[in-house]
């Protein structure tokens, strides 16, 4: 797929697929929905995956529902692209600082 096809999602788009009762679920599933009419590929970063599970996390709590927010997820379909080791890794992609 060409590198013009990726888009990369922010935690505000991923909240707003999960909850229906989000302020933007409306314009984030139409936003996914014309994604895949020009069958773009998504990306979504590690920090925004993390951050999306904190905000459905405290917001199921602040319901006073937590069923709504359980461990039991099926997370096979995540497709881990690498792993940076510190500090090669970042060095590697910053270049060296002088």
């Amino acid at each position: 797929m060409s590198p013009s096809k990726q888009v990369i999602l922010d935690t505000s788009v991923v909240v707003g697929l999960v909850d229906s009762r989000d302020v933007w679920h409306n314009a984030a599933v139409a936003l996914r929905d014309a994604l895949k009419v020009v069958q773009a590929e998504t990306v979504y970063f590690d920090c925004v995956i993390n951050e999306a599970i904190g905000v459905l996390a405290r917001r199921a709590k602040e319901r006073k529902r937590p069923s709504e927010f359980t461990d039991d997820g099926d997370f096979d379909h995540i497709e881990w692209l690498k792993r940076l080791t510190l500090p090669d890794d970042v060095a590697q992609i910053l270049g060296p600082i002088r």
